[in-house]
C-alpha cells in the first residue's frame, strides 16, 4: 500500500489504485470519528481533492503538484459547484482542521 493511516482505515477510506484519501466522500457524509487521527495535511489533502475531484484549479503549489500527478484530476474550473453532502464533508473537515489537537505534522508517506 502507498499510503498509510495513524489509525486503520476502512475499506472505504483508501482507494489505492486512484490514491484519493476517501473514495466516497462525494457521496457519502463522512463522520467525525474516521477523520480523527489524520494530521493536519492529511485532513488538509481530503478536504481538497473534494475540489480536485470537481475539477478545481488550484493556487497552491504543493496541492496543484499533488493532485497533477494522477490521471482523474483534470482541471478545469477555479470554482466549482459541491453537492449539499460535498459541502457537509468540507464543512466538517474544516472544523477539525481548526482544532488545536490536530497534529501539524504529516502522518503519511508520498
Amino acid at each position: 500500500m502507498t499510503r498509510s493511516v495513524v489509525s486503520p482505515a476502512p475499506a472505504t477510506q483508501l482507494n489505492v489504485k486512484d490514491r484519493v484519501t476517501f473514495a466516497d466522500s462525494n457521496s457519502r457524509y463522512l463522520a467525525r470519528e474516521e477523520l480523527q487521527g489524520l494530521s493536519a495535511d492529511q485532513l488538509a489533502l481530503a478536504r481538497n481533492e473534494l475540489f480536485a475531484r470537481k475539477g478545481r484549479h488550484f493556487k497552491d503549489d504543493a496541492l496543484r503538484a499533488y493532485f497533477s500527478q494522477f490521471s482523474w484530476y483534470q482541471p478545469r474550473a477555479w470554482e466549482v459547484p459541491l453537492s449539499p453532502v460535498e459541502d457537509a464533508n468540507v464543512q466538517l473537515i474544516q472544523s477539525l482542521e481548526q482544532s488545536p489537537a490536530v497534529s501539524r505534522h504529516a502522518s503519511t508517506a508520498r
